[in-house]
């Protein structure tokens, strides 16, 4: 009986084991050079376009989003503009997927993105899930384009990149003049890829 129980419940086993990978949106906080030496591409970028679609990995229907990006600066890569990325989620008559952690991204955003090449199938096509996508925004006080963590925290050299620290709604306008230039992070990330 034991045995026959397991000789039933193996496909479903192995079938867990290979999807489970697919599908999963952990991830471990990384250091700045890390990211700049594991991604494939490193680039500010905006989004052109998202097209949410039914995909079938392993079988199974899932709603991915391919999302097509425009290239204002690429730092890494080799990929030309426009390009896409596929994502795990999105909505299509009325389904929605939601993945804890992904990024909800929206025509028009300006990023920097973290990513692993076109044509590989993740959940995610950013290292770290939102680790690899920073958000830029404008400081109108100084007319600048800043850098933050997609969660809101400052990016500078001050701030530990494995950290995840929630910005406080009372010091924001502090908190963004704190943060790297657009220049002064592509500045930061272009020398550590260059050692």
């Amino acid at each position: 009986m034991g045995r026959t129980v397991f000789l039933a419940l193996f496909p479903c086993l192995l079938l867990c084991s290979v999807v489970t990978p697919l599908f999963s949106a952990t991830s471990i906080p990384l250091d700045l050079p890390v990211f700049a030496q594991q991604a494939d591409i490193i680039a500010d970028v905006s989004v052109a376009s998202l097209e949410p679609y039914w995909a079938a990995p392993a079988g199974e229907k899932a709603i991915r989003t391919r999302v097509t990006f425009t290239i204002n600066k690429l730092l890494k890569g080799a990929v030309s503009s426009p390009f896409t990325l596929n994502l795990l989620g999105g909505t299509v008559g009325g389904r929605t997927v939601q993945v804890p952690g992904m990024p909800q991204l929206a025509v028009g955003q300006r990023l920097i993105i973290f990513a692993h090449a076109p044509g590989n199938a993740y959940a995610s096509p950013f290292l770290g899930v939102d680790q690899g996508v920073l958000r830029v925004v404008r400081d109108q006080a100084t007319n600048t384009d800043r850098v933050l963590r997609w969660w809101g925290q400052p990016v500078n050299e001050s701030q530990d990149f494995k950290s995840r620290v929630a910005p406080s709604p009372v010091a924001a306008p502090d908190q963004l003049r704190s943060a790297n230039s657009v220049d002064e992070f592509s500045q930061r990330v272009s020398k550590m890829l260059n050692q």
